[in-house]
């Protein structure tokens, strides 16, 4: 269903003499099952002969040690770097002529998901929230006009929380596992995911990634025919 609707916004936009990257992002809370899910779409996409490019999913190394450690000191400063990386990353990005399709991890409208829940806890005051509006609108504008697909990686809180534990990604279990944290964080996607027909449309697919294991997926794990 994914490769079939990429494959159709991108005829699409070549039909209408458009020669820049059908973009998709592909959202989900954190042990959802994103990176995967990006990886078997990609090599679906190129066994049709497409050209695949990677949105980049950068962070900023040091700070998000220090913001890890103390998020209260950190929080805020951290949130303003993520925004300028991923403004950066896109407006770049969606400029290649190299490839046919460009697949992103987040974008910079789910962010705002991690600002209110640092909101919410404390560890940013809701008071910057205009500072936070300036540096994201024109972006998130830009980025929502360009991409084609929003695509909703969903799976279970449970779920999600396990596939953190057996991963075991450096600083992720001591930031996530067991912290309330990652549970307003997971609840409020959820919410902000639900709000975003309103703004991108038909454009929205959720893919259902609760029936399969949390180390394994999906079934579109095996490889293309």
């Amino acid at each position: 269903e994914l490769v079939d609707a990429l494959a159709g916004a991108h005829a699409a936009r070549r039909a209408r003499g458009d020669p820049t990257p059908t973009a998709a992002v592909f959202s989900g809370a954190i042990g959802a099952g994103k990176t995967t899910t990006i990886r078997i779409v990609a090599q679906h996409l190129e066994t049709r002969g497409h050209r695949v490019g990677l949105g980049p999913e950068r962070l900023p190394a040091h700070l998000f040690a220090k913001y890890l450690r103390d998020p209260h000191a950190y929080a805020w400063v951290f949130q303003c770097a993520m925004a300028h990386l991923r403004a950066y990353d896109a407006y770049d990005a969606l400029e290649r002529g190299d490839v046919d399709f460009l697949l992103f991890e987040r974008h910079i409208g789910e962010d705002w998901v991690f600002f209110e829940a640092n909101v919410r806890s404390g560890t940013i005051d809701a008071a910057v929230r205009g500072e936070y509006t300036a540096i994201t609108a024109a972006p998130e504008r830009y980025f929502r006009e360009r991409c084609a697909l929003l695509v909703d990686v969903h799976t279970t809180f449970a779920l999600a929380s396990e596939r953190m534990c057996r991963r075991n990604r450096e600083g992720e279990q001591d930031a996530y596992v067991d912290n309330p944290y990652f549970r307003t964080v997971f609840d409020m996607r959820e919410q902000w995911v639900a709000e975003q027909a309103a703004v991108w449309g038909d454009r929205v697919i959720r893919f259902d990634n609760t029936p399969h294991s949390p180390l394994h997926v999906s079934a579109c794990e095996l490889a293309p025919a």
